[in-house]
């Protein structure tokens, strides 16, 4: 019998390796991710783990002082798990995940794929999906309100904006004006009909102040959703 020792194909040595090999060609972690992911078939979270070189021990601890909650303590089985789902394991919620994102430095939306999303609940999937849009909503140092239809599951999202007409800085024009944006998606929606494409078109609301009846301008998103190319259009009202 010979007295080689085969290597387990995504071990420890090999990742390190790889990670060694790949950073110092000036690659990114976020590469360094992807390719364990490609190569050796590891879950999102795993290869994240994996790529920062971290136990699950590490995670968990590094989890419980983000979450800084005694009464929820994260421990190494349950990252685990959350790594091995949904093949086997327990699937993680939005707000784990979140934490999650900030132990690894990373978005959250790159800690799932759609293996995760055909898994999910659908309001857990919408949430998910969001996650980008409300990053560019925030951007316009907005409130912004984030909310999944019970009925449809869609993510609806309204941004109140004090005083925009005041507000220092250049106005906020977005065009095309509201009126030709339900055209467009109304026109886009027939036209595409026989081919199985849909128009979704989140709720325009005006919203009310807290003080009285005076109503605060909404920034209202119509979303034409289409199998093909979907796109967002942003209304400024």
């Amino acid at each position: 019998m010979s007295g080689a020792t085969s290597t387990k194909p995504g071990s420890k040595p090999e990742r390190d390796r790889l990670r060694r090999e790949m950073l110092a060609r000036g690659c990114t972690l976020e590469q360094v991710v992807d390719e364990m992911m490609l190569r050796w078939n590891f879950r999102p979270r795993q290869a994240w783990r994996y790529a920062h070189r971290l136990t699950q021990g590490d995670v968990a601890a590094r989890y419980n002082e983000l979450a800084n909650d005694p009464d929820a303590k994260m421990i190494d089985k349950r990252i685990s798990d959350y790594e091995n789902w949904p093949r086997k394991g327990s699937r993680p919620s939005p707000d784990v995940l979140d934490i999650l994102a900030q132990v690894y430095e990373t978005r959250i939306e790159k800690l799932i794929d759609y293996q995760d999303l055909e898994a999910m609940p659908p309001r857990d999937a919408a949430l998910l999906t969001m996650y980008p849009l409300m990053r560019e909503l925030n951007r316009v140092d907005s409130s912004t309100t984030a909310t999944v239809n019970e009925t449809t599951n869609l993510p609806v999202v309204q941004v109140k904006v004090l005083e925009p007409r005041t507000a220092p800085g250049p106005a906020k024009v977005i065009d095309p004006p509201l009126e030709d944006a339900i055209m467009d998606a109304a026109h886009e929606s027939s036209e595409h009909a026989a081919n199985a494409e849909q128009t979704n078109v989140v709720a325009i609301q005006q919203g009310s102040g807290a003080g009285g009846s005076q109503g605060w301008p909404v920034k209202s998103w119509v979303r034409t959703s289409r199998v093909s190319s979907p796109h967002l259009v942003a209304v400024l009202r």
